[in-house]
């Protein structure tokens, strides 16, 4: 099930989501009653968060463009361990620089989930990906656009990443 709504949050460390200063939000969060936003929010069956740490480009070569008013998301998961590697250099080499050749598209980025501080999975919720890819866009029909839906030919894909479940794709109109 694709998620309704996506908040993305950069931070310095994952270590940020067991500092003092977060926790005591949680605490004040949880401390609220049972019929407040925050409680409401947390009792949704479907609230998923996951730590992810950008894998491709390098995070610091990422800038929001002033163009793409929207943004696609999709989640992969269920790879076996021992394609990664492959995966990686197919979806880095092949795959990205592909969706960027079509009109549209105007940046893409890949995030793999990481273990909290203490080594635990991040993993909160049901359908929280392995990895997510996110594409600037400039026009919600993107996603079934004939270019964009040819994208992903690679032979490479044809063999393993139908492998993979997909956990969802969509496309959120951006707010800044």
């Amino acid at each position: 099930m694709a998620p309704t709504y996506l908040a993305l949050y950069g931070v310095d460390h994952p270590d940020v989501l067991s500092s003092a200063p977060y926790m005591k939000v949680v605490k004040h969060e949880a401390s609220l009653g049972s019929d407040s936003f925050e409680a409401r929010t947390r009792a949704q069956p479907y609230i998923s968060r996951g730590i992810f740490r950008q894998i491709f480009p390098p995070a610091d070569a990422y800038t929001v463009p002033d163009e793409a008013e929207w943004l696609v998301a999709v989640g992969h998961g269920d790879l076996s361990d021992s394609l990664h590697n492959e995966y990686d250099a197919w979806y880095n080499t092949e795959h990205i620089p592909a969706c960027l050749q079509i009109p549209g598209v105007v940046t893409a980025r890949r995030f793999e989930i990481q273990a909290t501080a203490s080594g635990a999975s991040s993993k909160v919720g049901s359908n929280v990906p392995d990895y997510v890819a996110l594409y600037d866009v400039t026009h919600d029909s993107l996603l079934s656009s004939e270019l964009f839906e040819g994208s992903g030919s690679a032979p490479w894909q044809a063999v393993e990443y139908c492998k993979m479940n997909h956990a969802y794709q969509c496309i959120y109109r951006g707010e800044r």
